[in-house]
């Protein structure tokens, strides 16, 4: 497999790994990454699975992934530059006016004629300058989901809040979700998993566990897994989704029993709060032994 996912297939096996892992004591060895990027609607979706290197760290090395917020920050330049144009424009227009004030104290009255010809330029110059404010294209911010069945290691948290701090002006929301804590015995992880937290308390990344509606999105956001079924289970699926009790039903498409991965869910968001109650209880005591 090609780090970056070229040779990555977004089936119902990837699907499954996703679903599966923590539960009956199914621990794969490697991670399945989706991301997607949206702007209002999925603009950029890529999967990753672990190889020489982590998935969080093929994706930030993709340079498909690059060349997405490069499109961006480009955007955002050009707005940059007209912002500065106007300002300028508008200085200009400040020291004529202020000319023609003058003007008026000493009495020329033909220098008043002028003002209301200035005042008459600049409203024109105005209406100009914002349609063509208007025509540069906007920088979207975006959302980013991570939909894992890992949480970050230490590592690849540190390098997710750098990516963050750099690109955050372009970034409106970012989210991690997993099926499953990452090695959470592990002192390191533990950390990378608060180091996160406490980035997002500042900035816009938020660490989730899967839900049901989590999962729903994943799987109806983009359903091209449903390529490599048979047309049977694909008329089955569709006919489940518009059932009350999809949730179940589409859980058995895949071998598993529903209540298991609610209850695998429910386990990781209990043990995603407790570590992030915990950590925010210590910086707290820190807090306050420092005020004190």
């Amino acid at each position: 497999m090609a780090e970056g996912g070229q040779d990555l297939k977004f089936d119902f096996e990837f699907m499954k790994i996703l679903l599966e892992t923590g539960i009956d004591n199914c621990w794969p060895r490697f991670t399945n990454l989706i991301v997607d990027i949206s702007d209002g609607e999925l603009t950029w979706k890529r999967i990753y699975q672990t190889s020489d290197s982590h998935t969080e760290s093929q994706m930030l090395d993709d340079k498909e992934f690059k060349a997405k917020f490069k499109v961006e920050e480009d955007k955002a330049d050009k707005i940059t530059d007209t912002e500065k144009t106007k300002k300028t424009d508008k200085a200009e227009k400040v020291d004529k006016t202020e000319m023609v004030i003058k003007a008026e104290k000493v009495g020329k009255a033909e220098k008043v004629d002028k003002t209301e010809k200035v005042d008459k330029t600049e409203k024109v110059d105005k209406t100009e300058n914002v349609d063509k404010a208007e025509k540069i294209d906007k920088p979207e911010e975006v959302d980013i989901i991570l939909t894992s069945n890992y949480s970050p290691c230490r590592e690849c948290a540190v390098k997710l809040i750098d990516f963050y701090e750099e690109k955050k002006s372009l970034i409106r929301n970012f989210t991690i979700r997993f099926s499953r804590l990452y090695r959470i015995t592990e002192q390191e992880n533990k950390d990378g998993l608060k180091d996160l937290n406490r980035a997002g308390n500042s900035a816009g990344i938020t660490l989730e566990a899967m839900t049901e509606k989590s999962w729903f999105n994943v799987l109806m956001t983009d359903n091209s897994w449903l390529d490599s079924m048979s047309t049977q289970q694909k008329s089955s699926f569709e006919k489940m989704m518009n059932e009350k009790d999809c949730f179940d039903k589409v859980m058995k498409l895949f071998g598993l029993v529903p209540n298991k991965v609610k209850q695998r869910d429910a386990a990781t968001s209990k043990d995603l709060t407790d570590l992030l109650a915990q950590d925010k209880k210590t910086q707290d005591s820190r807090l306050k032994q420092i005020i004190s």
